[in-house]
């Protein structure tokens, strides 16, 4: 029996890894998005990547030492590069992204992010 996905995806956790943004959604799924695609967010130090939260219930990440935001809608809706014939260093705009891919289409992981 599959998990039923929500009409409006949330996030529940948020972190960051020396190259990707990983966010935890309420339905289990883990997104995989490179901070390459984010100029703000590829430039920033670390303890900056740190300070976020969650805004809107889930429904978007505000980082409020660099003044940026993102919508979890966003992240899940634009189209991946590998997908759209772009090369590997193009990203989508600001209050987008897309999710890491595999052959198989974008990379959504099932189950709990480990700490």
């Amino acid at each position: 029996m599959s998990a039923k996905v929500p009409d409006r995806p949330l996030a529940t956790q948020v972190r960051c890894s020396a190259d990707e943004l990983i966010v935890l959604l309420v339905d289990g799924r883990e997104l995989h998005v490179p901070l390459e695609w984010f100029a703000t967010l590829r430039e920033a130090r670390p303890e900056q990547l740190a300070n976020h939260r969650l805004i809107g219930g889930g429904v978007g990440i505000h980082w409020p030492d660099l003044d940026e935001d993102l919508s979890v809608q966003g992240l899940l809706a634009a189209p991946s590069p590998r997908l759209a014939g772009r090369g590997a260093k193009s990203r989508p705009g600001r209050d987008a992204g897309a999710p890491r891919t595999s052959p198989r289409g974008p990379r959504a992981r099932h189950g709990r992010a480990s700490k």
